[in-house]
């Protein structure tokens, strides 16, 4: 009896072996098959919409600078510029009512948080544009426009360069110096320098046109009187005789300060 017993126990041994054989070669077949069926999230979206773009939306009575950059496999970042200066990842969903659609995944935090699990669709234009929404999933939080190829939103060549000026607070002239940079919408293309009393610097990025002027949101500063501008606006147009309009709006929108600024020497 022993010793059948233990015939037929090694023999359920067995068994048990070349069934676990057989599964896990059953199981590796699977997953090659599995591997190498194609992927419905592996979908890219049109090659026409790789590349960077870029425009500009209003928010609040104020331009923000919208960048966009889609790449070939469908891997997508949508940026938000000042005062807003947040953005997201996406990931490329598939087409419907002659759009292309983006879900968003990720976020860098504040107004950008709000759209999470929302989505972007945008539709290529004849006349080299593409038209944008994008929606938070409740539809509380949306924004359209239309955007260009970032190297066609560049800054108007004649405001580059470094210009000089004062401006008038407490009855007393302030120098003010302002450099212009080469540079797409988004990209900091300003620098601001108030002489004494104020003493300090701002940085700000280009938001594109708005109302027929350059707009920079005001994006850094380094202290004092300063840090009262950032998140603010600088409106800036050029004149004739090399002169420089402009015009400073603070955060909340309250007029601050205006004048010409003439090219620095």
């Amino acid at each position: 009896m022993a010793a059948s017993q233990t015939q037929w126990t090694g023999r359920r041994i067995q068994v048990n072996r070349l069934s676990r054989s057989a599964w896990i070669a059953g199981w590796l077949a699977a997953s090659v098959l599995t591997w190498n069926v194609p992927d419905a999230l592996g979908a890219a979206p049109p090659g026409a919409l790789a590349g960077s773009w870029s425009g500009t939306v209003t928010v609040q009575n104020r331009p923000v600078a919208v960048d966009l950059a889609i790449s070939a496999d469908g891997a997508t970042k949508f940026h938000y510029g000042v005062p807003r200066s947040c953005g997201l990842n996406a990931e490329y969903s598939g087409d419907a009512n002659g759009k292309q659609y983006f879900s968003f995944t990720v976020s860098t935090g504040g107004v950008c948080d709000a759209l999470i699990g929302g989505y972007l669709a945008v539709r290529l234009g004849s006349d080299a544009t593409l038209a944008f929404d994008a929606a938070s999933s409740d539809g509380q939080h949306s924004a359209s426009g239309s955007l260009r190829r970032a190297s066609a939103n560049t800054v108007d060549r004649q405001l580059i360069g470094k210009w000089s000026g004062q401006v008038m607070a407490g009855g007393r002239p302030i120098a003010l110096d302002v450099s212009v940079l080469e540079g797409s919408i988004g990209d900091e293309a300003a620098q601001l320098h108030y002489g004494a009393p104020r003493s300090c610097r701002l940085r700000a990025e280009y938001e594109g046109l708005w109302q027929g002027q350059a707009a920079f949101g005001m994006k850094s500063a380094t202290g004092g009187y300063c840090d009262r501008l950032i998140t603010g606006l600088m409106l800036m147009s050029a004149g004739s005789a090399s002169t420089l309009s402009f015009s400073i709006r603070f955060p909340d929108g309250a007029p601050g300060d205006t004048g010409t600024l003439r090219a620095a020497p």
